[in-house]
Formats: C-alpha cells, structure tokens, sequence
C-alpha cells in the first residue's frame, strides 16, 4: 500500500490524496518512484516539460525562440557527445 510505503497512516495518505493536506517534496518523489511517474505527473496531473513550464503565458514569437534556444542547445550537446568519441 501507498502509505506504508511513504512511511504514512491512511488517514494521511488520503488527505494528500483528496487535497486537503500538502505533501513534502521527499514525499511526492516517494510516490512519483512507487507510481513509476515522474514529479511534474505528481503535481501537474500531466507530463509538464521544462519547454511549458519557460513559456507559460509567453507570446507566440517568445515561445519560438525559447524553442529554438532549446533545439540549439541540445544539437550542441550532441556535438560534444560525438566529439568525445
């Protein structure tokens, strides 16, 4: 059971469960491992990726450079990899 394995009674258990107490961080990663689901699923109910969390609420063109920072970010890291090799 979910509880047991956070260390937690039930009761505690279905509090956070039905949102009437907040967890701890150590908490919400226990579940997140238990569940096999990362943290943003924990807290977000959904996969949130560091792209949405950097544009949220930014206009369209805000959004396509922090895109293409990001891409260019990662292609270069890639080059580094295969230069290391």
């Amino acid at each position: 059971m979910a509880a047991s394995y956070i260390g937690m009674s039930i009761a505690g258990y279905k509090k956070i469960e039905h949102g009437s107490n907040g967890a701890r961080v150590d908490t919400l990663l226990m579940l997140a491992k238990l569940y096999g689901v990362s943290l943003d699923y924990i807290v977000y109910g959904r996969e949130e990726g560091i792209f949405d969390i950097m544009a949220d609420g930014q206009p369209e063109e805000v959004k396509k450079y922090i895109a293409a920072t990001i891409k260019s970010i990662i292609d270069n890291m890639d080059i580094l990899e295969n230069n290391k090799k």
